[in-house]
């Protein structure tokens, strides 16, 4: 198994959305390029929510043809579910919480294995207004994804043209999908049986959203706030299901 750590990648050209309905535009445009992909390849993608709790799914099965391309979710808002539909070990939750990469990380393992995908993306985050803590505050966001297939040989050989680098700018080359990350940690790890399964922790801020909320009211800023985090973690999700799409992988993906 290799595992490698980075920094998360500045910012490019292009800030991110700065209303809700900027922000549905792009999921919009991240989804249907994403079953654009799926289907190109005849690959299989599969979901585990928690504190999105379905919304990457059904932006998915929003699309017509779905079917083609997406095969299921496993929506574990409480730690039981996570250990009993995804492995998610009782230890490994009370080492490390909910809202850990190792926790994300086998949740998206255990998408591969449950929704029989060959792709998966799972997410597990503090959306708030409250749960945070100094350590983690709200907005903080795991996100992992894993797949199949992975030529390990060829991306060994060639790691700065097709091993995380690449992964972690997200391959994404159009900029209408492009999503900068705030700094956070972000590992990459190649698994026996060709998986590769990438995971990142980062914080976004819960009110980055609040062009459409123009409204004094706490409880429509704290309901904002925690649309906008859903929101972010969503599009990155996504993003870095575009970016895994763009690594060259063997196997299922010839």
């Amino acid at each position: 198994m290799t595992r490698k750590k980075m920094p998360g990648p500045k910012a490019g050209p292009k800030a991110a959305p700065a209303s809700h309905s900027e922000f549905a535009q792009l999921l919009r445009a991240q989804t249907r390029e994403l079953a654009r992909r799926l289907n190109a390849r005849g690959l299989w993608l599969g979901t585990a929510e928690s504190c999105t709790g379905g919304l990457i799914s059904a932006l998915c099965t929003s699309l017509p043809g779905s079917s083609n391309w997406f095969r299921g979710a496993a929506v574990t808002y409480s730690n039981d579910l996570k250990t009993r539909l995804l492995g998610v070990t009782p230890d490994m939750l009370e080492e490390h919480g909910a809202v850990s990469l190792p926790v994300s990380g086998q949740m998206a393992l255990g998408a591969l294995e449950l929704l029989q995908a060959d792709l998966s993306v799972a997410v597990s985050g503090i959306a708030g207004p409250g749960g945070g803590s100094p350590q983690k505050p709200v907005g903080t966001v795991c996100i992992s994804w894993a797949c199949k297939g992975l030529n390990t040989a060829q991306t060994d050989a060639t790691p700065k043209d097709a091993g995380p680098n690449k992964f972690d700018r997200l391959g994404l080359l159009a900029p209408e999908y492009y999503l900068p990350w705030p700094e956070g940690q972000f590992t990459v790890q190649y698994l026996p049986q060709g998986i590769l399964l990438a995971s990142r922790q980062c914080v976004f801020a819960p009110f980055a959203l609040h062009g459409d909320y123009a409204c004094d009211s706490p409880a429509i800023s704290e309901q904002a706030g925690r649309g906008a985090v859903r929101l972010l973690t969503c599009a990155s999700a996504l993003a870095g299901l575009l970016g895994l799409l763009e690594l060259p992988l063997g196997g299922l993906y010839q």
